[in-house]
């Protein structure tokens, strides 16, 4: 597959991805996310890496959902949005860990893919957010259950019913990312701990990671993929893809 909105690279035993759409502040696309999972796959399968590195750029890690390809595809939004759900469970079923390294907009669809990861390294310019409700749509990616087993009930609700962003700080203080850094030196720590990890015992790491994952996120993800597919079908949400494409004609 020849990429347009993905970048990798490999560092020895350390795979990078690098999430590439600057002109949209990296929103998420169909084939953006078809990208990522190609390259998951890949450095799964490749011998000789251990640790996989996941960023953005520094303005955002990524913006969220791109509303605007939707609303082009108006007709067909809810196969899109099962493409795509497919295309994401390469990332949950990765068998090497992967670490997010973000900065700036962690939001919607962003928020949900730095949550599937195993650890979140942020630049304290980042901020987090799921504002799916604003346009109608539901977090569709299993954001509602990993971000509740994170934060808790409370904060969660708070978040996703009105919206409400969080910094970097808060997301450390309530246990959302795993450390909080500066954005100079944000690809440097990333890399410094994928090396780290990458050092140790490959099977051991492999179990650690599974047994934490099922036991640590209570994500509901078949409910939360219904539920966003049956928001699709929403009239709040068709008339926003209205919207959308009627400001682009």
């Amino acid at each position: 597959m020849s990429n347009e909105y993905i970048v990798d690279e490999i560092r020895e035993d350390v795979g990078i991805i690098t999430l590439n759409r600057p002109q949209t502040l990296n929103t998420v696309n169909e084939k953006m996310l078809e990208e990522l999972a190609h390259s998951i796959r890949n450095f799964n399968q490749h011998r000789n890496i251990r640790v996989i590195v996941l960023r953005g750029i520094e303005q955002a890690f990524s913006a969220g959902l791109d509303i605007k390809a939707l609303a082009a595809d108006i007709d067909n939004t809810k196969t899109i949005l099962q493409n795509m759900q497919n295309s994401f469970q390469c990332l949950i079923r990765s068998q090497k860990p992967v670490i997010a390294a973000v900065s700036g907009f962690v939001f919607g669809i962003g928020c949900e893919i730095a949550l599937a990861c195993d650890i979140i390294l942020a630049a304290d310019n980042a901020r987090f957010g799921l504002p799916e409700l604003s346009v109608g749509l539901l977090p569709c990616f299993g954001g509602s259950g990993r971000l509740t087993s994170r934060i808790g009930k409370a904060k969660a609700m708070d978040m996703i019913l009105s919206g409400k962003t969080i910094t970097a700080d808060e997301a450390e203080f309530c246990g959302l990312i795993s450390r909080c850094v500066t954005p100079e030196s944000l690809a440097e720590e990333s890399l410094k701990l994928a090396k780290r990890i990458a050092l140790l015992p490959e099977k051991a790491v492999y179990l650690a990671k599974r047994i934490i994952a099922e036991t640590g996120d209570s994500t509901s993800s078949d409910l939360e993929a219904l539920s966003a597919l049956s928001a699709i079908e929403s009239a709040e949400f068709q008339q926003i893809l209205q919207n959308y494409t009627s400001k682009n004609a």
